[in-house]
This record gives structure tokens, C-alpha cells and sequence, in this order.
């Protein structure tokens, strides 16, 4: 027995790290498998059909730049694989017969394997910055940050930029530690894959840039470092995203339609004062959670006392890719996922400044000292893992879409005219269903077209209720709708999944 305990002190952080990385895992995938066999996220096409139509055409240009095309190629590998375990278990015999459901779950796994990647790099940074123990206390945070845990179980690319992000910056500070000709060149690849899986990230080659200065002060720097990193980064975006090169007009009117759209406004996902929400965000349970928000807060006080090179580098994108996603009115929690490895490093550093000082001040050793870590782990990720094991339950339940389709499917005279919203239930072709946006259409169009029933989502309709003072207008309108027949059935919403994973669903008969 003491030779298996000495064996598992020897090997403490080892094991640790490979505990964190298998429960990061595990949470990322536990009820990945939601809403199959019907797709009901609102994001996830896009990336999905782009990298079907390249199996099914051979044609690798998007024709769309609203996302860079890096991790449509990616979703595309994955499906080649499915494609081939499909035909070996003779679900499929060609192109054809493709199933989505399949490619739906094979590409989330990506998503989550991606997200439990940056957990490792988060580690190795922490670990080659500050030392094992900020290393293990960094990662073990971001593997149980409840937004980036939920978004790891998508196919979007927020999850995937922040991977090849934080895989940049690590090469950024090898720059400032040895500055080899490899770590320019790694360091500005991963930096153009970053932006070729999402725009906005653009400012991780600020790191680079800020290494390669900081380099040079001290005098180790290589003399044409930044002319090679500067090079690498072209040759990562132009691998990632080609046609935005040969395609030219198309790539600026889409990203000139991108600016547009963000400074025009997106109804529900408005804010008056942009950076307060993203602190607000990354502060509540659906964010950080406030625990791990206040120690991240508390690493960055510390980096600024400390102002070493190391701290500047550091601090070097969140800062500048924060001032960018706030200059927008438009605010997407999304948009912050990036900053979730830096965060987390720094609320690593604070938590084992934290753990130094209680040791230091009532001499703890031995079984004290690990009773004080095991006390500050449980009152940092408590409330997140309650979260998270909350997400996760309610995706692995039925959505409130699926059991509305069922009752529909039953209860409903086979045959009915039913107007539905984009995002409601799937309902069958034993109904005469039309979808679209309610809000296009005037309320007595739906009495001079016939319907018998009109079917509401939550994820249209909510976000103008949850804001009505700002929405006033188009919350009459569905008033106005919700006038025109009885309701007959509500499916209220999971409260334990955001908005758009089982969502209200509303079945009103209307009046004759």
C-alpha cells in the first residue's frame, strides 16, 4: 500500500492532469446528443451544410464568408470518416444516402474533443509561465466554466478559435522564453488558423507582435523573427480560409455585411453599455460563474502589481479583443469564449497566490494544506458544476419541440393547416405545415390564408418578452397573434438549457 501511494505522489500531476482532462470530456459530451434525429440549433447548419456540399460537390469554396471556411474543411474530414464507418456497418452506400443525425453527432464530438484540447493547452501554458501547480488549478477551472463547457457540445466555431487561440499564444510565449525560428513560425500558423476559424480573433496576432518586442528589449530576439511569424500567419489564413483570397469581392461584401450587421443590431442580443453585459455574462452561472469570474479578477490585480514581461504578454489579447467585441452593440455571449483560457490562467495564478499565502501565514503542511486546497476547489466550482450537471441532464431529456411534435402527432386532426415559426417543432407530413418568421406577416393574413393552428417557439418570440420596454413593437405584434385562437397546449421551457434548447412551444387553435 505504500508503495502504490509513493507511486501516486511521485506521479501527483500526471494523474491529475489526465482526471481533469477525462471529466472535461465527460461533460462536454454528456447529452451531446440532443435534439437527434431533429437539428435544432440555430447555428449549426451553417457550418454543417457548407461541409456537406464539399462531400457532395468536391466544390471547397464556401460562397459564404459569414464564417471563414477552417472549420467547415475540419466538420468535412469528420464526415469522410463517418461516411466510411457508415458504409462498413451498411448504413450507407453512397453519398446519398447520407443521414444528418450521424454527421451531427460525429461533429459535436469534434467540438468537444477541440474544447478538451484547449483544457491541455491551458495547462501546458499556466505550467510553462508559472509553474505545475497554476498549470493544473488553470485547467481544472476551464474544464468546468459552464459556457465553455455548453459550447463545447456544438458544431459553431467559438469553441474550435478559442483552441487554435490559445495554441498560438503558447508559441507566443516560447517566443519570449527561446525564441526559435519554429516558435515564430507556429506561433503566427496557428494565429492565421485562429482567424480563419473566426474573424474577430484577429488580435492573437497582437501576442505575437508583443512577444517579438519583448523579445528584442532583452535582446533575444531573432532578427527576422517577425517577418517570418508575420509570413506563417498569411500561410495559416490562406490555408484555413483560401477562397477569401480567391474570391475576393465575395469575402469583402460578406465581411463588410458582418460590420453592417453588428452596428445595425440584432434584435434580443442588443446592449446599451456592451462591455458592462459581457462582464455581467462572463460573472453569472451562464458564464464563468462568479467564483471563477472574482479569481480571474483577482490574477489580473496581481499581473498588473507584478507588471513583468511575462504579465504584459499575457494580458496582450484579452485586452485588445475585449475593447473589440465591446465596440459593438450586438452582443453574443459567444463572443467572449476566446478570453476563457486567459481568464482562467489568471484565476489560476490567483488561487495558487491564494493557496501560498493561507500556507505561509498558519504554517500548513501536509494534510492541512491539501484539506485548504480541496476546501477553495469546492467553493470555486461548486456552483459550476451544479450548472453544468443541470445543462447536461436537460439535454439529454427530450426537448420541449420534440414532445410538442408527439402531441401534435396524436391530438391533432391529420390533415390540419399549421403555421409554424423557424425554429418549431418538426412537425410531420400528415399536417399541411408552413414555416417562417411570424413577425413578417400581418395578423389577419393568417385568417385569410385558412390555418387551422398556430404553432409558437420560444427562441422567436421570448427575447422581445424578456425585454418589452426595448422591444415594445414587436411585442404587441405577438400579442396581436396570441389574440387570434385559444391555446390549447404549452410546453413551458426547461429552465435548466438556455433559450434555444427547449424552448416554450405554444399550440393555439384559431378562432373561426
Amino acid at each position: 500500500m505504500k508503495k502504490v501511494w509513493s507511486i501516486l505522489k511521485e506521479n501527483f500531476p500526471g494523474i491529475s492532469l489526465l482526471l481533469i482532462l477525462l471529466v472535461a470530456f465527460a461533460v462536454r459530451v454528456w447529452g451531446i446528443r440532443f435534439g437527434l434525429p431533429n437539428l435544432y440549433h440555430p447555428d449549426e447548419w451553417a457550418i454543417v451544410d457548407r461541409a456537406l456540399g464539399i462531400l457532395r460537390t468536391g466544390d471547397y469554396n464556401p460562397h459564404d464568408f459569414g464564417y471563414p471556411s477552417l472549420y467547415m474543411y475540419i466538420e468535412g474530414i469528420t464526415f469522410i470518416f463517418h461516411f466510411f464507418y457508415g458504409v462498413s456497418k451498411g448504413l450507407y452506400t453512397s453519398l446519398a444516402d447520407i443521414q444528418l443525425p450521424g454527421f451531427y453527432l460525429w461533429g459535436r464530438l469534434t467540438t468537444a474533443f477541440l474544447g478538451t484540447s484547449t483544457v491541455y493547452i491551458v495547462y501546458l501554458i499556466g505550467r510553462r509561465m508559472f509553474g505545475e501547480k497554476v498549470g493544473l488549478l488553470s485547467a481544472l477551472l476551464l474544464a468546468f466554466s459552464f459556457f465553455h463547457v455548453k459550447d463545447s457540445h456544438y458544431i459553431t466555431v467559438d469553441v474550435p478559435a478559442s483552441f487554435f487561440v490559445a495554441l498560438s499564444f503558447l508559441f507566443c510565449y516560447l517566443i519570449l522564453e527561446k525564441g526559435e525560428k519554429r516558435h515564430y513560425i507556429l506561433a503566427g500558423l496557428f494565429a492565421g488558423l485562429s482567424m480563419a476559424t473566426k474573424w474577430n480573433v484577429a488580435p492573437i496576432l497582437l501576442s505575437l507582435i508583443v512577444a517579438y518586442l519583448l523579445a528584442s528589449w532583452r535582446n533575444r530576439a531573432l532578427t527576422d523573427g517577425i517577418f517570418i511569424g508575420l509570413l506563417a500567419f498569411g500561410l495559416g489564413l490562406f490555408i484555413g480560409t483560401p477562397y477569401a483570397f480567391l474570391d475576393l469581392p465575395k469575402f469583402l461584401n460578406d465581411l463588410a455585411g458582418i460590420m453592417v450587421h453588428y452596428r445595425g443590431g440584432h434584435p434580443g442580443f442588443e446592449a446599451s453599455v456592451p462591455w458592462l453585459f459581457y462582464l455581467k455574462h462572463m460573472a453569472s452561472s451562464e458564464g464563468l460563474g462568479v467564483a471563477i469570474f472574482l479569481c480571474a479578477a483577482g490574477g489580473i490585480l496581481l499581473s498588473l502589481m507584478r507588471r513583468s514581461d511575462k504579465d504584459l504578454l499575457l494580458l496582450s489579447f484579452p485586452l485588445v479583443y475585449f475593447l473589440l467585441v465591446s465596440s459593438s452593440k450586438v452582443t453574443f455571449p459567444r463572443n467572449v469564449l476566446p478570453l476563457y483560457p486567459f481568464l482562467v490562467l489568471y484565476g489560476g495564478c490567483f488561487l495558487s497566490e491564494i493557496i501560498k499565502f493561507l500556507s505561509s501565514r498558519f504554517r500548513l503542511e501536509g494534510g492541512k494544506k491539501n484539506l485548504i486546497v480541496a476546501g477553495l476547489l469546492v467553493l470555486v466550482l461548486t456552483m459550476p458544476v451544479i450548472r453544468i450537471v443541470q445543462f447536461d441532464y436537460g439535454c439529454s431529456i427530450k426537448d420541449t419541440r420534440t414532445r410538442a411534435a408527439e402531441w401534435v402527432e396524436k391530438n391533432l386532426p391529420r390533415g390540419s393547416k399549421i403555421a409554424a415559426e423557424f425554429y418549431a417543432p418538426p412537425i410531420s407530413r400528415n399536417f399541411e405545415v408552413v414555416k417562417f418568421p411570424f413577425l413578417d406577416r400581418p395578423p389577419e393574413w393568417f385568417l385569410e390564408q385558412n390555418f387551422d393552428y398556430l404553432v409558437f417557439d420560444g427562441a422567436d418570440f421570448q427575447r422581445y418578452f424578456d425585454e418589452p420596454d426595448k422591444y415594445h413593437e414587436q411585442v404587441e405584434k405577438y400579442n396581436k397573434l396570441f389574440r387570434l385562437g385559444t391555446l390549447i397546449k404549452d410546453f413551458k421551457a426547461d429552465e435548466r438549457v438556455e433559450g434555444f434548447l427547449s424552448p416554450e412551444i405554444r399550440i393555439y387553435k384559431v378562432s373561426s
